[in-house]
């Protein structure tokens, strides 16, 4: 019980009893499994307890959001900020865990700029009806994951196929993971909360890093998938001109962990592909200035 709530409690003991004030890294757990802080500390050259981990499992643009302001409240200020983000993730993908950590963590004084960014959302009142719900309750905020717990407990995991087996012999197609098409209503409020959040990392870091992230969907020769990914970079690099600070590094690219082989899942990559990914990390900062000579 409190699965998603002890996510967001982890993430915020990390931070407010780590001492490291060099860089924090941000974002879900795509961005942190291959980017670990011993990382970090060793392309800056920094001690060791100089970067502090603030990532969150799940955690999309609005949580992030959230997160920075509560850093804010706390007077946190870091060097530098490095933060991830999939192709997917701009699109809404509603889910209450997002709700969840975004209530857990936005100080009371900025709600209301919560709330002007649930404007853009295709359901704003479900949004902030989702909100207040959570304030009030707490069982409320884990209920589907629970509902999900319970359902591969009962009927097997979906995604081994073994749920089939109550209702068919066959078993179904696997799905496709997940991606963002990028129709203009589905990206709107990621948009909004993108643009804010770019913003506030800049008031929190001296020097932010947004990174793409890459995932499995890269290797299918769909054009749809290849226009939806031009339109990501596109957008990615005219949010990251409006806020002056802020580096973009495309790890989607040529070079980094783009095929099946390099991805535990569809967007988790295993030790192949982590590799691929520090490597080009490594290389894009080392273009741009950032690491030490």
């Amino acid at each position: 019980m409190g699965w998603e709530r002890n996510g967001v409690r982890d993430a915020r003991k990390r931070w407010t009893t780590g001492r490291g004030r060099e860089a924090v890294l941000l974002g879900s757990s795509t961005s942190v499994d291959w980017l670990r802080p011993g990382h970090v500390e060793r392309l800056l050259r920094l001690r060791g307890g100089s970067v502090v981990d603030a990532h969150i499992n799940g955690c999309h643009q609005g949580c992030t959001f959230a997160e920075v302001r509560r850093l804010l409240r706390d007077k946190r200020h870091y060097r530098r900020a490095f933060y991830g983000t999939n192709q997917f993730q701009i699109c809404e993908f509603e889910h209450s865990k997002r709700v969840l950590q975004q209530q857990m963590m936005i100080p009371t004084e900025d709600v209301p700029d919560l709330f002007a960014l649930y404007l853009h959302a295709d359901q704003p009142l479900g949004y902030m009806a989702r909100f207040v719900g959570m304030r009030l309750s707490g069982v409320y905020g884990d209920t589907l994951f629970l509902q999900g717990q319970w359902s591969e407990a009962v009927l097997g995991e979906a995604r081994k196929g073994r749920q089939h087996i109550w209702f068919s012999q066959k078993a179904p197609p696997a799905a496709p993971w997940p991606w963002c098409d990028y129709e203009p209503g589905h990206i709107a409020y990621k948009v909004a909360v993108s643009r804010a959040l770019y913003r506030d990392l800049r008031r929190l870091a001296d020097r932010v890093v947004v990174m793409l992230l890459p995932d499995e969907n890269l290797s299918r020769k769909d054009p749809d998938i290849e226009a939806a990914w031009s339109r990501h970079r596109a957008l990615h690099r005219r949010l990251v001109a409006e806020v002056p600070g802020v580096l973009l590094v495309d790890l989607s690219q040529p070079g980094g962990a783009r095929q099946p082989g390099h991805f535990k899942d569809g967007f988790h990559v295993n030790a192949e592909g982590a590799r691929l990914q520090q490597a080009l990390l490594e290389k894009e900062l080392r273009e741009a200035g950032v690491l030490p000579r």
